[in-house]
């Protein structure tokens, strides 16, 4: 693969995943007329940046938007003096949760490269090279090592 091909699959992996970010919302102009926009969703596009290895993650996210809009709905419940406090509580929790879970996304987890678990960062970063491996160098070796490949495996464990 060369380099303009991994350019053209991380513009379409981008593309993806800002395209699937989007939410319509109607939108009144100036002359007064009703019109329908797609707007990028900050909280969607949050979520779908995370590579967190967990079977809780998802409910998890549901729970901090639930928290957030529970506080959210603070000034219809009570007087606005406590609302204010109770809102301003609420939204510190949440940005403690979301900086925990930026955090725990960005942890680089595995025991070998092959079964590594990388941040979305790193696999849109990684960059795989084909790699060549000819018998020349080997002339000099054995014939049964330079066929049993001492350097493919070295190389396809660089990978």
């Amino acid at each position: 693969m060369c380099v303009g091909q991994n350019d053209e699959i991380l513009s379409g992996l981008v593309k993806g995943v800002i395209t699937s970010c989007q939410t319509n919302k109607i939108v009144e102009t100036k002359n007064g007329d009703l019109v329908n926009e797609q707007i990028l969703n900050d909280n969607a596009f949050w979520t779908k940046m995370h590579s967190v290895a967990s079977n809780t993650f998802g409910h998890t996210v549901y729970e901090l938007n639930e928290w957030e809009r529970t506080g959210n709905d603070a000034p219809r419940n009570m007087c606005s003096e406590r609302a204010e406090d109770i809102m301003r509580d609420v939204f510190d929790i949440g940005q403690s949760m979301r900086r925990a879970i930026d955090a725990k996304s960005s942890e680089s987890i595995g025991v070998n490269r092959q079964t590594q678990n990388t941040t979305i960062l790193g696999m849109m970063g990684k960059n795989k090279q084909e790699r060549v491996i000819t018998f020349k160098d080997q002339a000099k070796k054995s014939l049964f090592s330079s066929f049993m490949g001492k350097e493919s495996d070295r190389a396809a464990d660089e990978e």
